[in-house]
């Protein structure tokens, strides 16, 4: 499903990007192309939600990771991660500005509905894209959380998938997709945003600081080990992370830019400084 998927949906976003540019390439062109704007705060929170978005991903790598097969080298995985996820997260974002522009729906779905008007044509593309959402979900929103089940409450996989399902659908996402719902559903995304970009940051200083980008071999192992160095709790990263939130919450708007770096700085000194940290800086660029 996954590969077949992420290849429709490249597509169904080429053909999407066609009709802007064709159909409506004009009233684009007036409101959003040649429209005064300014790259002020409007334009950052933009990107705080963005980021707020792409950071579930980004936090939940391992478990993308864990299912790759050895023998790929660092490069050939950052091509295939880019290959994945730039294009059609490029694709969409840009499609959507466009879409939104031209028909004044938030929703790039609704949008791209009212704009084509050919409904045999219409109805083939949103299936297509209703088949390929099928990938994106399935690796964002059920791989991750279903793990974390499965490692919490010590579910059978089966069992942690259909939780994770009924738990979806008690959000109410056709509730939260309707324009009514989209400034909500912005703040909703920083808000949280406040609490990933800590983890975050907690993540990239331990690994390319503390263990300089290696971690392999018996560090690896150690990671899985119920009675090794890692486990229990890290009181180093919790403290930072609820830092790094406190801070992020302050402006959401901004909230990844102000509480990453803050949050790297208090995991850093608290992992130097804590006794209770002396057996997690084993293999670290902090080991005496």
């Amino acid at each position: 499903v996954e590969n077949v998927g992420g290849v429709v949906i490249v597509c169904a976003m080429l053909y999407m990007l066609f009709v802007c540019v064709t159909q409506y390439g004009d009233v684009i062109g007036d409101k959003l192309i040649s429209k005064e704007g300014t790259w002020g705060m409007p334009f950052i929170a933009a990107i705080i939600a963005f980021f707020g978005n792409s950071t579930t991903v980004m936090l939940n790598a391992g478990d993308y990771s864990r299912e790759l097969k050895s023998g790929f080298s660092v490069g050939k995985r950052g091509v295939a991660y880019f290959i994945a996820m730039v294009p059609t997260t490029v694709l969409l974002g840009l499609i959507g500005a466009m879409a939104s522009t031209a028909t004044g729906i938030a929703n790039p779905i609704n949008a791209f509905s009212q704009m084509v008007h050919n409904k045999v044509l219409l109805i083939a593309t949103l299936g297509f894209i209703l088949f390929a959402q099928m990938t994106t979900n399935l690796a964002s929103n059920v791989v991750p959380p279903a793990y974390a089940f499965m490692d919490a409450f010590k579910m059978k996989h089966r069992t942690a998938v259909i939780l994770v399902g009924i738990l979806a659908v008690c959000t109410c996402p056709w509730i939260l997709t309707n324009d009514s719902s989209a400034a909500g559903l912005d703040m909703f995304v920083k808000i949280y945003t406040a609490f990933f970009g800590p983890i975050f940051a907690v993540l990239i200083t331990d690994y390319y600081i503390l263990h300089r980008g290696k971690v392999e071999g018996e560090k690896l192992d150690d990671l899985y080990d119920d009675k090794g160095n890692h486990a229990g709790i890290n009181w180093a990263a919790i403290i930072a992370t609820v830092i790094g939130a406190v801070i992020g919450l302050i402006n959401v708007d901004i909230s990844f830019f102000t509480a990453t770096i803050p949050t790297g700085l208090v995991y850093y000194f608290c992992m130097k400084k804590m006794p209770s940290c002396e057996r997690f800086r084993k293999g670290t660029s902090l080991e005496k």
